[in-house]
């Protein structure tokens, strides 16, 4: 079966993602971050716990912000959307530890 509907473009650029898996409470978590395109250019993180989505962020990208002319503004906000959220999971980790 052919369709005359057109794919969407393939992304200039290629922006690594970050991944990095950590124990939570004795409970393995993984923390992802991509740059995603389609269908609004964004910057998504997600928390899983055995394949499950646990949270999700979404950034947009900031106005003037250009991936075919120059990556490194995407990977900066990668880089920090991420650390936050593995900052946001270490510290609920330790006011849990901390609970009496």
């Amino acid at each position: 079966m052919q369709t005359n509907e057109k794919k969407p473009p393939a992304p200039l650029i290629k922006i690594t993602g970050l991944n990095d898996n950590l124990d939570f409470l004795g409970t393995p978590l993984h923390v992802q971050t991509e740059y995603l395109d389609l269908p609004e250019a964004h910057v998504s993180t997600q928390v899983f716990r055995q394949g499950r989505i646990l949270l999700s962020r979404k950034a947009a990208l900031p106005p003037g912000i250009c991936p075919a002319q120059d990556s490194e503004p995407i990977r900066a906000l990668m880089r920090s959307q991420h650390s936050d959220v593995l900052s946001e999971i270490a510290e609920k980790q330790k006011r849990l530890q901390a609970r009496p």
